[in-house]
């Protein structure tokens, strides 16, 4: 009888062990702590690429002078404003965009800033319009995510979202199926692919160069090594319960012959 007791008791410590250590595994971020602030890493401006499609928007004060730069002609700023350009510019494979009466446009690598200050500079020199003012907006965001979180494409009005925006937009990384010490993101810059790992579990991951998303990343949340199957899980369940259950009537059998 107490041999029995004491297979069981150990077999409830290693559960709970386990429960413990799984737990802990489940954890974002385990390594902050609580009141202390961290210094901050900058954004780092986003950088076009080929195939990008950007709407390109020219205004003035003079809006008559804008109608050959826009793809749809307001009749002043405020409605050019609110139409804005409906067709995009597509990047080609030499990296640059051809804009009305300037000509080539290079865009790959650049930033959108950098390319807003390359037209008006142009247009500028043209003598077209002596202040010009241009707003140029990245139509196809997209992030690739593939793993235990299923696999998404998504397209985003948005060019500022960071790896943990992307993580709970698609749920999350599913619990325990997920290892999300190595957590990977694939990008591309400057016609090569490079794959960086990212602890999820660390405050390090604030600082990594692939926390703010770029065009065209891919996110790979890798399945967990040997995971526990859901039915492996509720199987150490009914274990546990079944476990305590022969510990308990056990030792009230001890205690009963004890008495007699």
């Amino acid at each position: 009888m107490r041999r029995i007791v004491g297979l069981c008791t150990i077999a409830l410590i290693a559960l709970g062990i386990t429960g413990c250590v799984t737990s802990r595994d489940l954890s974002y971020l385990v390594d902050m702590v609580p009141e202390t602030p961290y210094d901050v890493t900058p954004n780092e401006d986003l950088k076009l690429q080929k195939g990008d499609r950007l709407t390109i928007t020219v205004f003035s004060d003079a809006p008559e002078l804008t109608a050959p730069f826009n793809l749809t002609a307001g009749g002043s700023i405020e409605d050019t404003k609110e139409k804005s350009a409906t067709l995009p510019y597509r990047i080609d494979n030499l990296g640059q965009i051809n804009f009305p009466i300037i000509g080539n446009v290079d865009a790959e690598g650049r930033t959108i800033a950098e390319v807003e200050d390359e037209i008006q500079r142009k247009i500028a020199r043209s003598g077209y319009i002596k202040d010009p003012k241009i707003n140029v907006k990245l139509d196809n965001f997209i992030i690739t995510v593939l793993g235990v979180s299923g696999n998404s494409v998504m397209t985003m009005d948005r060019d500022d979202v960071n790896l943990l925006q992307v993580i709970a937009m698609v749920g999350g990384t599913r619990g325990q199926e997920a290892r999300i010490k190595d957590v990977a993101v694939i990008r591309t810059e400057n016609g090569k692919r490079t794959m960086h790992e990212v602890n999820l579990q660390s405050k390090d991951l604030f600082d990594s160069p692939v926390f703010y998303m770029q065009q065209n990343d891919i996110v790979y949340i890798r399945p967990r090594g040997g995971q526990i199957s859901r039915l492996a899980s509720n199987t150490m369940s009914v274990f546990s319960m079944g476990v305590s259950i022969v510990s308990v009537i056990t030792s009230l059998l001890l205690l009963a012959s004890s008495s007699n």
